[in-house]
């Protein structure tokens, strides 16, 4: 099997009114990737607002990350041999989307564990490009990399909101990430089931959230897709 940071990845992608390049991320890249990180954060300012239904901020309807990577943390994790970051950029060659695979995540069950397994665990895209369907192409992109270096199936999570503490009270939500779930749905992801409930400890908060867990075959995925566009879907050229 091949290791994750030997993996090639690189090409253009494009819908009918964008063009997209991508590429293995690079240390000097991690700046403004945290940039994007930082965007989706919620924390102890925002979290009334993001974490309470109806808003059109809200978990449930645009996501959101509660830890994120500084600058420091993306470059590491950029050097680990165990990662793999994508990184797409636009024609001026500015990042506008980045999605990190890891070799493992302890949080997923043993059981769905195996050799040909890769874990995606988060994936950001900049703000000022939502809609541009970013994320999808992350997706394909990176399945069919991994699929080529004999790498079959992925395994990740997708969060449901249950409770968080701020200023010493306690709120109890309901709050699934749609957008996320959704997204699994539509490329063929199989649900597994629900994870153990995690508590995540942030500066002046405190986050509980149920995981929902999905798994992939790469092979099956990008098939579905080339299927669904009528046979236009050309791997590594056109998305």
């Amino acid at each position: 099997m091949i290791r994750l940071q030997d993996i090639k990845y690189s090409g253009e992608a494009y819908t009918r009114q964008d063009r997209f390049y991508y590429r293995r991320a690079e240390a000097k890249d991690a700046e403004k990737i945290a940039d994007m990180y930082a965007q989706c954060a919620i924390h102890r300012g925002n979290c009334k607002e993001r974490l309470q239904r109806g808003n059109k901020d809200a978990f449930d309807k645009k996501g959101g990350m509660y830890l994120i990577l500084d600058r420091e943390g993306v470059e590491r994790e950029i050097k680990n041999p165990h990662s793999f970051w994508a990184l797409f950029t636009d024609q001026a060659g500015e990042p506008v989307g980045s999605f990190w695979f890891s070799d493992d995540n302890p949080d997923i069950p043993r059981s769905l564990k195996q050799p040909d397994t890769v874990y995606p665990r988060e994936i950001l895209v900049k703000r000022e490009c939502a809609g541009k369907k970013i994320g999808t192409m992350l997706y394909y992109t990176v399945f069919q990399a991994m699929l080529k270096a004999g790498y079959l199936r992925s395994v990740c999570e997708v969060y449901r909101t249950i409770a968080y503490e701020t200023e010493g009270i306690r709120y109890s939500v309901d709050l699934l990430n749609k957008p996320s779930y959704i997204d699994m749905l539509m490329m063929g992801g199989k649900f597994e089931g629900c994870g153990a409930e995690k508590e995540i400890r942030l500066p002046g908060m405190r986050v509980w959230v149920e995981p929902h867990i999905f798994s992939f075959r790469h092979e099956r995925a990008l098939r579905l897709k080339k299927e669904a566009s009528g046979g236009r879907f050309i791997l590594q050229e056109e998305i």
